[in-house]
């Protein structure tokens, strides 16, 4: 009898916010990996009229935009410094995208076109996604960097990305409960050559 193809190895992937996650996950995917995008799939769920409908209830017509569809932007100033609201967006939406992506995950192991799955999830810890996962990679980075990449990027002033964080587990806190590391050191060819090592290793270890 022929062998049982591999299975599927699910890394979760985890930082700092401006850590660098979506990088890491594209150098896995240059590696074969397939990735799922837990934020894509949040935006598409607010596009579910059952959510949407329910997103308007507990917000107010406020969050709805010209087009109909939930405003992203005005719907997180209403949550950002409310954190019961917070919490009622996120039981609203994290059923969704933990649907969605138990959904691909079966896919994905039914095809068998992959050895190993990344989830870029930024809250993976806080919303259980974690239990879906075999292995778990926090992405360090340093203050610094993030700080400019918050600057450069989004906009940011010097503070924001500290109160932003103070909405997730603490980095110490991700650190602790992963499994393995990469360090970012903000320039590409070493985080490149890092995840190669680290997929080659995990994919060993899960064979």
């Amino acid at each position: 009898m022929p062998a049982p193809p591999p299975r599927l190895v699910v890394i979760g992937l985890v930082g700092g916010i401006a850590s660098g996650k979506s990088t890491v996950a594209r150098l896995f995917a240059e590696q074969g990996a397939a990735v799922l995008d837990a934020d894509a799939m949040a935006h598409a769920c607010l596009d579910r009229p059952a959510i949407r409908a329910a997103i308007v209830d507990r917000f107010g017509p406020s969050v709805v935009d010209g087009q109909g569809r939930i405003d992203r932007k005005t719907l997180g100033s209403l949550v950002f410094d409310d954190p019961p609201a917070r919490r009622d967006l996120e039981a609203l939406v994290h059923p969704c995208v933990t649907e969605t992506m138990q959904a691909r995950l079966s896919e994905l192991n039914a095809a068998h076109s992959h050895r190993a799955v990344v989830l870029d999830v930024p809250l993976l810890f806080e919303s259980g996604l974690d239990a879906l996962c075999d292995t778990v990679v926090f992405v360090d980075t340093p203050i610094e960097i993030r700080r400019e990449r918050a600057r450069l990027e989004r906009g940011w002033d010097a503070g924001e990305l500290d109160r932003r964080e103070k909405n997730q587990r603490s980095t110490e806190h991700k650190k602790a409960r992963s499994d393995s590391m990469i360090r970012n050191p903000g320039s590409i060819e070493p985080l490149r050559a890092q995840t190669r090592e680290l997929l080659q290793k995990i994919l060993t270890e899960h064979a």
